[in-house]
């Protein structure tokens, strides 16, 4: 009982790499070189990404989304909480300058 509880444990490791190894992603790049920042995406999961233009230049906006769900979750470099709307890839807000708020009137976690 003992080397089919084993071998069926093996089986499962194997055939679970296959699966990872075979999962497509796409990759978004944040920002403006030499200060960019390239992110490995899940399949069908989209990501925007915005920073300030004006002021200091440090704030930004990011939100994500899959396209078999429902939702967008966001934040921006100025709130501490994360932000969720009943929409797929939702208009993001505008990005803060600093540490300001970006100002999301989405549902809050």
């Amino acid at each position: 009982m003992k080397k089919i509880v084993i071998l069926s444990a093996i089986i499962m490791v194997f055939s679970c790499g296959v699966a990872f190894a075979a999962y497509d992603a796409d990759t978004k790049t944040c920002g403006t070189s030499p200060n960019s920042l390239d992110i490995q995406l899940s399949n069908k999961v989209s990501m925007e990404y915005t920073e300030a233009t004006t002021g200091d230049g440090l704030g930004y906006v990011i939100g994500a989304s899959h396209s078999s769900g429902t939702r967008t979750y966001g934040s921006s470099s100025g709130d501490a909480k994360i932000f969720w709307t009943e929409s797929l890839q939702a208009t993001l807000p505008a990005a803060p300058t600093g540490t300001a708020s970006a100002g999301f009137t989405w549902t809050a976690l």
